[in-house]
């Protein structure tokens, strides 16, 4: 808030030169825009600076992720101590991401009409003071009631990461920033059962809450003093309502403002057309609907996968918080495939030369590359533990199985973020939002609550085996699209055509 307020001060105080800039130029003065090279313009802002910001994203979707799973590896505990059985008890992340899939159309168009940080900061500070309220939770019911609307004030940071990306960067940062964003924001999903584990064998299990409010709040307070906005339009309206004070004409607008003017609704009609948009997107769009299905099936492998490792490692008769350091190899091969950007990178600038040559934009298709090779880890990955599941076998083998598992994961999301950013572009907002909102109301809570009863009554090699032949499906999608991929994008109204 603090850098945001600096930013209007700052564009405020060139107003007036602002408008001997136009007159000069011969442009429209009343329209707000950005001068060539305005380095106020997050476009043109410097390299550390957009790695700061991105990092700074990435932390909150970090936390975020981390509630989701942190009390996973403590429901043992938990159930204990509320006397209800385990699959009652996973109703507390059960909801908490449907709470988060809930509010995805909410939280985006809110960063449209009110800027990024707001939506970031705000909603921040709230899913912490739920957090800590479901610690203090006296009962299963209440607990799950605030996990719930905990979910719901998390989901900013995947409804805006993208767009906040995009804000600063064309397709080529876009390479290796949105993989910087999604590695640090992805670990904390595996850094989650660790913590979870050794704080429920070691302390109460409501201190998975309070760890996650603490290091909430901290984000949160960082965010304050050092987030800056990204959002174009509302740094722009800053310049418009110091000209509007200074001169007293209300005719300087900028894009956004004229828009809202025109169609006259209040702020309340624009969130629900915005909202309705978010739904058309999904079931008109045909890339959108695909991607939203293509994300909620890997969803629903990878947190079957997640719920699955206490019921195996206890062949192996682990404690949780022995268990829960399990997912330290997710997390590394997560790391992993963000050591793999710089490959990526060269390969998309390969790209960029040769599209450079021809005059035409890079197709947003050869984002699926990484994809197209990398989620074929997943299967892989559990088809290996699915047999070598026994006490016979060295648990070693699927500790390397969920590194192999955390590699297609990553790359998974990595490509199809990227691809359909790249497709739809400056209407990004809307199928973004539609991915998250499809994804972790069917997938996260649905996987949540199947995998135990899947896994007792299918056993645990054939149940891991049926995860395995989904994640074959799963791999194929993006060779389809990598083909097919054009012909679908010439069909719409709104994806980039060529």
């Amino acid at each position: 808030m603090i850098q945001a307020w600096r930013q209007r001060k700052e564009i405020e105080s060139d107003a007036l030169d602002y408008i001997a800039e136009k007159s000069e130029s011969g442009e429209d003065p009343y329209l707000m825009s950005w001068a060539p090279g305005d380095l106020r313009n997050p476009h043109n802002w410097p390299l550390y600076r957009k790695w700061l910001v991105t990092i700074q994203v990435a932390l909150i979707a970090f936390i975020v992720g981390m509630a989701g799973s942190i009390n996973s590896a403590a429901d043992v505990y938990a159930a204990e101590k509320f006397g209800v059985s385990l699959e009652v008890i996973s109703l507390q992340t059960g909801l908490f991401l449907v709470g988060f899939g809930l509010s995805s159309p909410i939280m985006g168009p809110l960063s449209e009409l009110s800027g990024r940080l707001p939506t970031y900061e705000f909603p921040l500070l709230i899913f912490s003071a739920f957090c800590l309220g479901s610690g203090f939770a006296p009962n299963i019911q209440t607990r799950v009631i605030l996990r719930f609307f905990a979910g719901i004030f998390g989901a900013a940071p995947l409804s805006n990461a993208g767009g906040s990306v995009a804000d600063m960067c064309g397709p080529l940062e876009r390479t290796y920033l949105f993989p910087l964003f999604s590695c640090i924001g992805f670990l904390g999903v595996p850094l989650g059962p660790i913590l979870g584990g050794w704080i429920g064998e070691k302390s109460n299990q409501e201190w998975c809450d309070f760890v996650t409010a603490i290091v909430g709040l901290a984000i949160a307070v960082g965010c304050f003093f050092f987030m800056p906005e990204t959002q174009s339009a509302e740094l722009l309206k800053g310049r418009s309502r110091a000209l509007r004070k200074h001169t007293g004409d209300n005719r300087y607008r900028t894009a956004m403002e004229v828009m809202l003017e025109e169609r006259n609704e209040s702020f309340f009609m624009v969130i629900c057309k915005s909202m309705a948009q978010c739904v058309m997107f999904l079931f008109t769009e045909p890339i959108t609907l695909c991607f939203a299905l293509y994300l909620t099936i890997v969803y629903i492998v990878m947190f079957g996968d997640l719920e699955s490792y206490p019921i195996i490692f206890a062949i192996y008769d682990w404690d949780s918080g022995k268990t829960g350091s399990v997912f330290a190899a997710m997390f590394v091969g997560m790391v992993f495939t963000g050591c793999l950007t710089p490959i990526v990178y060269k390969f998309y600038l390969r790209a960029q030369k040769k599209a450079d040559i021809t005059g035409e934009p890079v197709h947003p298709e050869h984002r699926l590359l990484l994809a197209m090779f990398g989620t074929w880890c997943m299967p892989v990955s559990l088809f290996w533990g699915a047999w070598t599941a026994y006490k016979s076998v060295s648990p070693w083998s699927l500790i390397v199985g969920q590194f192999v598992f955390g590699i297609g994961a990553l790359c998974c999301f990595n490509s199809s973020y990227m691809y359909v950013i790249d497709v739809y572009t400056v209407n990004a907002a809307s199928p973004l939002a539609a991915l998250v909102f499809l994804r972790y109301i069917v997938a996260g809570a649905g996987s949540v609550m199947f995998t135990r009863p899947m896994f007792d009554g299918m056993g645990i090699h054939w149940a891991m085996s049926f995860l395995g032949f989904i994640a074959i499906a799963v791999s194929l999608v993006p060779i389809v699209f990598y083909i097919f991929g054009p012909q679908l994008r010439a069909r719409s109204k709104y994806a980039m055509s060529q």
